[in-house]
């Protein structure tokens, strides 16, 4: 113990916590599991979205957390990092939830001719998935129209071809149906929806859409929560000096909900990898840019002996010239 003592170290113990290398580790074996899963056809796009999804803003929880919580940090600056972070997991899940787990609609309905109307609880804002099954054929596509309050959306349900690499090098043409879209909409009273046109480019072929409504938040509420991201996040940036590690994580997940938004139970893994790959980008990005407000905005206090500094002397030599 005496010699440990002498030579500045301590022998490793349980509360020095887990190895570094063990939960990159660990992550590494999972996410190599699933992959072999996926490819193995045991599981399908939605879940490995919805697991891709949950990981990347774990992630960016984590790093956060990290930052926040550090030795440098005084129990006010932790604290104030616990709460954005779970601002920004707000900010981050709640428009993914939405889009990969609906969960039941509020209100249902089938619209099949011009006029056709589904009715909705109340006023307010709303996220409609529209799905039509695909006909035989080659040239499967369906266009719409709907009317919500002042307001319509269009979409394209469709068949589309692409071809894929097999065995030995030779190119498979395969089909995706894209049969459902998803559209945010904005009603008042009346509290409805309406089909404004249906075309379909089979040989007299009619489409009938399967229309279901979520209700949202109020966006004014999600714009808020950014907006307090944005704020929290440059400040935090400031006050810890963490080389990014707040700023970034909190645009990163701005940028995810912005993008999530395209993803659907139809159509998920596609938009969710695009959204995290883009989301990353944008919080190095939009990070950068926190991190140099937040400096500008909320500049450190001087540390205790800043009498003593270079800085401090140039000041004092200023102020005599004076």
């Amino acid at each position: 113990m005496a010699e440990q003592e002498k030579s500045g170290t301590s022998a490793p113990s349980s509360a020095d916590g887990l190895p570094g290398w063990l939960l990159p580790v660990v992550g590494l074996v999972l996410a190599g599991g699933l992959a072999a899963a996926y490819l193995l056809g045991f599981v399908g796009d939605q879940l490995v979205a919805e697991v891709l999804a949950a990981g990347f803003v774990i992630v960016l929880a984590a790093i956060a957390l990290k930052a926040g919580l550090g030795p440098a940090a005084n129990p006010a600056m932790k604290g104030l990092s616990v709460a954005y972070v779970a601002l920004f997991l707000f900010v981050a899940l709640y428009p993914a939830t939405k889009s990969l787990l609906p969960g039941q609609p509020a209100a249902e309905g089938t619209l099949s001719a011009q006029g056709d109307k589904l009715a909705l609880p109340g006023a307010g804002t709303y996220r409609i998935l529209v799905h039509t099954p695909l006909h035989e054929g080659s040239e499967a596509r369906v266009s719409y129209t709907i009317k919500a309050g002042n307001s319509s959306v269009e979409g394209t349900l469709e068949r589309t071809y692409a071809y894929r690499r097999a065995r030995r090098g030779a190119a498979v043409r395969v089909s995706e149906d894209h049969d459902v879209d998803a559209h945010q909409v904005t009603v008042g009273d009346p509290a409805q929806v309406s089909l404004d046109s249906v075309r379909t480019d089979s040989r007299g072929g009619t489409a009938s859409l399967t229309v279901r409504a979520y209700p949202l938040l109020p966006p004014v509420v999600m714009w808020l929560a950014m907006g307090l991201v944005v704020v929290a996040g440059a400040f935090l940036e400031a006050k810890l000096s963490v080389k990014g590690a707040m700023s970034m994580t909190g645009a990163a997940a701005i940028s995810f909900a912005f993008l999530i938004d395209s993803a659907n139970p139809g159509s998920a893994l596609g938009p969710v990898m695009g959204s995290a790959l883009l989301g990353a980008g944008g919080g190095a990005l939009g990070g950068s840019f926190m991190g140099w407000a937040g400096h500008k905005l909320f500049p450190p206090a001087e540390p205790k002996g800043f009498a003593g500094t270079k800085a401090a002397k140039d000041r004092q030599s200023k102020a005599k010239e004076a």
